[in-house]
């Protein structure tokens, strides 16, 4: 484990270290781990795919005569989007770790 000197205070740290212990000055840029582009645009989907559903369910509830078929498939596209959006959420869970 090699030692290095902080820029700010002189100080000896270990090279592994992402900030200094004893001025706090950063060392290593901190990484963050990014949700693949694939789970981002599962989820949109199936977002998009809520919303319409909503969008169905809603609009035949309350218009003026009685659509069963819209309110069904409205029905649908909420239970489809809802799962797919838990499938994409937990998927990104599970690849980033």
């Amino acid at each position: 484990m090699p030692l290095i000197k902080c820029v700010e205070c002189s100080r000896e740290i270990s090279d592994k270290a992402y900030t200094c212990p004893n001025c706090g000055n950063p060392i290593k840029p901190a990484t963050i781990e990014q949700t693949r582009k694939k789970w981002k645009l599962t989820g949109l989907i199936f977002a998009i795919l809520f919303i319409i559903g909503m969008f169905l369910f809603f609009g035949g509830l309350f218009s003026s005569e009685s659509d069963s078929m819209k309110e069904a498939v409205g029905i649908l596209f909420i239970f489809i989007g809802f799962f797919g959006l838990m499938y994409s959420r937990i998927g990104a869970w599970w690849s980033n770790g």
